[in-house]
């Protein structure tokens, strides 16, 4: 069992990852369109919180694989786990906050668009 968690967190979990990443930066890509002359590479914020998800399920899987070999967890490695869950987190929700500016400011627009003609 332990063996299909650490092959869960290295394929699918991963894959899963790249998944929401694009999908988040696909959102942000449209949201922003309108300022991206303003907003840079605004869209590619996602992958950060992608990068934590990342590292956070490769010290999952070596914290389970010391587990198999020696019995024992390390402690370094369940808190680098948390680290990098807590940060994975952090940027879920900045991201999330950016997709909710920029539904708001495209809705903002098209009103001032609307009221124009």
């Amino acid at each position: 069992m332990i063996e299909a968690y650490i092959s869960f967190n290295q394929i699918w979990d991963t894959l899963f990852g790249l998944i929401y990443g694009l999908m988040y930066v696909i959102w942000v890509s449209v949201l922003f369109k309108s300022f991206s002359h303003k907003a840079g590479i605004l869209n590619l914020f996602p992958f950060i919180q992608v990068l934590f998800d990342w590292l956070e399920n490769y010290t999952l899987a070596a914290l389970a694989n010391q587990y198999l070999a020696d019995g024992v967890f390390s402690s370094v490695n369940a808190k680098l786990a948390s680290i990098f869950s807590i940060f994975k987190w952090v940027f879920s929700g900045l991201t999330l906050t950016l997709i909710l500016i920029g539904g708001i400011l495209m809705i903002a627009q098209a009103i001032k668009n609307k009221r124009q003609f």
